[in-house]
């Protein structure tokens, strides 16, 4: 049978609690997620509220039944943890179970991925609506075929799973290594990285800002009609930074894979000259986010600059002699191609199953 989302669920968009109340936001007991969140697929949200902020402001909570859909620039589904809640740009849907299973809505929902993005308003941050989302309508089997088609599909998302568990273990081990090898006195990053600037050279394939996140690399696409931003062509054994405030995306470029595309500009290049995986680390680190936040220039886009970047600071390691660490960040790149095929299998069941 075919039904609107509204007909077969509740829908409550999200809120965020006043950031002038630091009773809302200190010492916080309830994850709270963001569409940062969301397309960084955070099952923990960086960020948590009291259960002040849940009284006072009303704030919608999940429960077992409820899918999280991100409605602003990254359009996506996300299954959440219970009893979390969850800002303005994603709606929260509370399915009726006797109709459909949450698990069966979300595949639906990557089934309708090119529909649903067509319905997108908008052009710096696309985005949908709840009455778009309330209206789109759906095909429904019955309980028991969804639950076939979950079955078939889940143990794919469980190997998926581990391997972004293994991603996010090397993650926190490039973290100690920064902090363990760090000492008190700060040189500029100038001085253990080099910025490249190699520009566009006739690559097929595109990477936007949108498509990188924290050690995750969610797409690319065919260059049909070259962008201004498309000038980046990385190096192999480097990073690529974005340079704007707010969002912390790094990527290592240590396969060829990853370097035989062109990247948006909204990127800075960075050739570690030494301590590749003690740079990675801090890269990833409190610190540099602090740091590179103390520099940008700009107030609507505020970003990073080249020149800028010449005055960021990195904690000196304590001895000169740390090994040259790149077989981590190497299988980075393996496990991240591993996930990307997973993702792929993934989704070409949902689409062949769900129909």
């Amino acid at each position: 049978m075919f039904k609107k989302i509204k007909e077969i669920s509740k829908i409550t968009i999200g809120k965020t609690p006043s950031t002038n109340n630091s009773k809302f936001w200190k010492n916080g007991e309830v994850y709270w997620y963001t569409v940062y969140d969301i397309s960084n697929n955070l099952l923990y949200p960086k960020k948590l509220i009291s259960f002040l902020a849940i009284k006072e402001n009303n704030q919608p909570l999940t429960n077992n039944n409820s899918l999280l859909y991100s409605m602003v620039r990254y359009i996506k589904p996300f299954i959440p943890i219970e009893n979390s809640s969850f800002n303005q740009g994603i709606a929260k849907i509370d399915v009726n179970t006797d109709i459909i299973l949450r698990k069966y809505l979300y595949y639906n929902f990557i089934f309708n991925k090119r529909k649903i993005n067509s319905l997108r308003k908008g052009s710096t941050f696309p985005s949908i609506n709840s009455y778009i989302l309330s209206n789109l309508i759906i095909f429904i089997p019955s309980i028991e075929k969804q639950q076939r088609i979950i079955d078939i599909i889940e143990p794919f998302e469980k190997l998926k799973s581990n391997l972004e568990e293994q991603k996010e273990k090397i993650m926190n081990l490039l973290k100690c290594i920064y902090k363990i090898f760090s000492s008190k006195e700060e040189v500029f990053l100038s001085e253990l990285v080099k910025i490249s600037s190699t520009k566009y050279d006739n690559q097929k394939y595109y990477v936007d800002t949108s498509n990188i996140g924290i050690l995750n690399f969610k797409g690319k696409e065919i260059i049909t009609k070259l962008k201004s931003r498309a000038n980046l062509t990385p190096t192999l054994d480097s990073f690529i930074i974005s340079k704007m405030i707010g969002e912390n995306k790094v990527f290592p470029i240590y396969d060829l894979y990853f370097k035989n595309f062109v990247y948006s500009t909204g990127f800075l290049n960075l050739i570690p000259l030494k301590f590749e995986a003690y740079i990675l680390g801090y890269l990833l680190s409190d610190d540099f986010i602090k740091n590179k936040g103390n520099l940008v220039t700009g107030t609507l886009m505020a970003s990073l600059t080249n020149s800028s970047f010449n005055n960021l600071k990195i904690k000196r390691p304590i001895v000169e002699n740390i090994s040259k660490t790149t077989q981590l960040i190497t299988l980075l790149n393996k496990i991240e191609i591993t996930i990307m095929q997973t993702n792929t299998l993934i989704t070409n069941l949902i689409n062949k199953l769900v129909n």
